[in-house]
């Protein structure tokens, strides 16, 4: 059985205002748009030492919207975030293909990104350098390579940001109107991008949205509430889904999220589904239903939708439920 809490509070700072030969091009809530799609495009290079020291090329595949962008106007992006416990995934999963194409289809760009992995032994760059201590803090072996493949996958995270901004004349996106979305170690990558970086000195843009599909916030690795209590006022919306019966993430580690998000007046909407355990495979997003007749999957798109189109609107009524 699936219960539903929702919360949305505060007041959120309105996206950076466009050029005055840009205008926004802002997505729709139904399917209205064909897709277009540029798969294995190579966004950067990352620093690994396995199977051998070297530069490994990192793939997305881009995902756009035909007709969305008239007259010069600017979509909205979405980064997608693929799981896998830093140690597997691949950005072709199956349901993160459904989600992107229905992402387009409604008028945003969408690119679903692979990232390196632990087996890839990667070596973060200079830039999240600050992150590794408090990542790995307290943990060995498998748990460190892990965490030390959480702060590559950040790393490469932003790579992928700063190749959008290279290419937007190109894709006709508008780089100051980015979400992020992620399922597990992608939702813990999301999270890490959108909240902890300013935190450790890593310079970052301001998100517009994170969409959290059982993540959490792991930075400190070794304080929970710590790592939960990144989120600050007039950061970017939180929508969460996440199992009560998670073996992999702790369900209360949304708990603290959350907690924090209504603490900081965070605008934020959270699923839990009750006895529900990780994964795509434990909570079927595109059948389980938010409200009647409104699944989760439905209810994601909306709130992204409307996060993009009038944050203050979203948060001042919500949706019927």
């Amino acid at each position: 059985m699936l219960s539903i809490r929702c919360a949305l509070v505060g007041l959120c700072l309105a996206a950076v205002g466009l050029g005055a030969t840009a205008q926004p091009a802002l997505p729709v809530f139904d399917a209205t748009f064909a897709v277009v799609v540029d798969n294995a495009v190579v966004y950067g290079q990352g620093a690994v030492n396995a199977p051998a020291p070297g530069q490994k090329n990192l793939l997305l595949d881009v995902y756009r919207p035909v007709g969305a962008n008239g007259s010069g106007a600017l979509s909205p992006v979405i980064i997608i975030i693929h799981g896998g416990g830093f140690t597997g995934g691949t950005r072709t999963q199956g349901q993160l293909v459904t989600i992107a194409r229905a992402m387009a289809a409604r008028g945003f760009v969408a690119v679903s990104i692979d990232y390196r992995l632990a087996p890839d032994q990667p070596v973060p760059s200079a830039r999240v350098s600050n992150l590794l201590a408090p990542a790995t803090v307290g943990t060995s072996g498998s748990t460190f390579q892990q965490r030390v493949a959480a702060v590559a996958a950040v790393d490469d995270g932003l790579t992928a940001v700063d190749w959008l901004r290279s290419n937007a004349g190109q894709l006709s996106i508008d780089t100051s109107r980015i979400g992020l979305l992620g399922g597990s170690a992608g939702a813990i990558t999301a999270i890490h991008m959108a909240y902890v970086l300013d935190n450790y000195g890593v310079s970052a843009s301001r998100f517009n949205f994170v969409v959290d599909l059982w993540g959490a916030s792991l930075i400190p690795a070794d304080d929970p509430v710590a790592a939960a209590n990144h989120l600050g006022t007039g950061e970017a919306p939180l929508f969460i889904i996440h199992g009560t019966n998670d073996p992999t993430v702790p369900f209360s580690a949304s708990e603290l999220l959350v907690a924090r998000a209504v603490n900081q007046q965070l605008p934020h909407a959270f699923y839990p589904v009750v006895g529900a355990g990780h994964g795509f495979g434990a909570i079927n997003i595109f059948v389980l239903e938010a409200s009647p007749g409104v699944t989760l999957f439905d209810r994601m798109l909306q709130w992204t939708v409307q996060a993009v189109r009038d944050d203050e609107n979203l948060l001042r009524n919500g949706f019927e439920r």
